[in-house]
């Protein structure tokens, strides 16, 4: 059994998956505040709220893959050349410090090999500040609860899509979600949080609409 728990700054939603099959799911809401622009401000009452959660569904603390909606990344895509694999790690490295905007002291950085062609290897590159994910592993500790995995949702929409070429849009009561997919790559990824008190729906969907014919015209 797996168990998916998505934090918002709205709600924690909580999702148990047994092979195929989906077992149970649920929500709790969630109170203004504690969670600002993917950075969780009070991990001791969140970790509070998610371990109300679990014990209400009557759902093990065992394999959670969890996710924090809204939560900031920089990612880019780097052309090397063949290397030997000792001397990798050092150039992706050295590619990401020249090409990502932040310190990469201020990142966790990972990264995965894509494709090659010709006597290159192309790897996708993704770095997530550290502050964001420190405070959800203390958040994680609060409720008692070991990550099995923690992933990006921009990423685990593009696997779910399952598509070699897709436009997937997500959007939630206080953020959305944007992933242009191009030959089975992530070509763009954009999370934005909206803002505002008095947005109603329509506001949002404009908001978004508008972002997604910026995205497809930029690409």
């Amino acid at each position: 059994m797996y168990v998916t728990l998505n934090i918002s700054a709205t709600s924690i939603r909580l999702l148990s998956v047994k092979g195929k099959k989906i077992e149970k799911w649920g929500s709790i809401p969630l109170a203004p505040g504690l969670v600002r622009d993917g950075l969780i401000v009070q991990p001791k009452a969140v970790g509070e709220v998610i371990d109300a959660l679990f014990k209400a569904m009557k759902v093990p603390k065992r394999r959670v893959i969890t996710t924090v909606t809204g939560v900031s990344f920089t990612y880019r895509i780097l052309s090397l050349p063949e290397m030997k694999p000792a001397l990798l790690e050092e150039a992706i490295l050295r590619g990401a410090r020249r090409e990502m905007p932040l310190p990469l002291e201020d990142l966790y950085l990972s990264w995965q090999a894509i494709g090659s062609e010709h006597s290159e290897r192309d790897f996708f590159v993704l770095g997530v500040p550290q502050a964001l994910t420190n405070a959800l592993l203390q958040t994680l500790a609060e409720a008692g609860i070991k990550p099995y995995l923690m992933d990006l949702k921009p990423l685990a929409l593009a696997r779910a899509a399952n598509r070699g070429d897709a436009l997937i849009v997500a959007l939630e009561p206080d953020s959305f979600d944007i992933v242009l997919i191009a030959n089975g790559i992530p070509a763009i990824m954009h999370a934005m949080t909206l803002q505002g008190e008095g947005a109603n729906l329509e506001d949002k969907v404009r908001r978004l609409t508008d972002e997604l014919s910026k995205t497809v015209e930029f690409y």
